[in-house]
């Protein structure tokens, strides 16, 4: 049974609660907040704080201001678009159970949960908190996978759904066009430089086979083959020797015999 402090609800229709909503909510009417859903411009013009942050704590507690059970939602922020949210941001939302008395607002009811990440489009209410824009409008569910999907929480109040066209990044693209900011650019790795292909080894016993190139040594010289190179080093050795000694003996043999060159 929903119940407004501990009088039914259905007893005293929507009146203390819409008086509530003005309190709490007073950018939007409550009949403005729930016939359409507000454009993602619309509401990062309205709100002062938007991020993307997770749920720490979930404590229920009665406000006096207005004689209504609220929720308060301690969310911390990994990401922050617009604003400052503080180390410890308190979001409030009309509605919740305390003890045995319970208070809802049908069409705008949903649940988060301990650790849950959202992604948050809040403004400053009447009593010194923050409440989401559009009651429940501005709170999306950041689902998972790589492209980190969302899940609007007015279309998704009791948890995130299996897959969907809006991503975290599309989102946040759509709030900086929405303040005038660029978006961020993708960042793209760097390809890996080419790898040069290796050498393959040529068979120089097999027939048919082009003799592979020599290469040059870290000298710049050429390496002998060691096929002929030494042969031809010897030859050359042999025959300089034989003309070194062919000339000495024809210098001796004129020094002895007087004559002269």
């Amino acid at each position: 049974m929903k119940f407004l402090g501990r009088a039914p609800l259905k007893r005293h229709g929507l009146g203390p609660g819409l008086l509530a909503i003005s309190i709490l909510f007073p950018v939007l009417p409550a009949s403005a907040q729930k016939s359409r859903p507000l454009a993602v411009e619309e509401m990062s013009g309205t709100a002062d704080v938007i991020g993307v942050a997770t749920v720490r704590s979930i404590a229920s507690r009665l406000e006096s201001r207005t004689g209504m059970i609220c929720t308060d939602y301690t969310l911390s922020f990994s990401e922050v678009w617009k604003g400052e949210a503080g180390p410890e941001f308190l979001l409030v939302r009309m509605g919740g159970r305390l003890g045995q008395d319970s208070v809802t607002l049908p069409g705008f009811e949903f649940d988060l949960r301990t650790g849950e990440e959202l992604v948050v489009f809040a403004y400053p209410s009447k009593l010194g908190n923050h409440v989401t824009v559009g009651l429940h409008q501005g709170l999306y569910r950041v689902g998972q996978g790589p492209d980190r999907p969302l899940f609007r929480v007015s279309e998704f109040p009791l948890s995130a759904g299996q897959t969907s066209t809006l991503t975290l990044q599309g989102l946040k693209d759509q709030v900086w066009r929405a303040l005038g900011r660029p978006t961020e650019q993708l960042r793209v790795r760097p390809l890996a430089p080419p790898v040069a292909p290796a050498m393959e080894k040529v068979d120089r016993g097999s027939a048919g086979n082009a003799a592979a190139p020599e290469l040059p040594s870290e000298s710049g010289a050429v390496p002998a083959s060691p096929a002929g190179g030494g042969l031809r080093s010897w030859a050359g050795l042999l025959a300089l020797g034989l003309v070194l000694g062919v000339g000495a003996g024809v210098v001796i043999f004129r020094r002895r015999t007087g004559v002269k060159p």
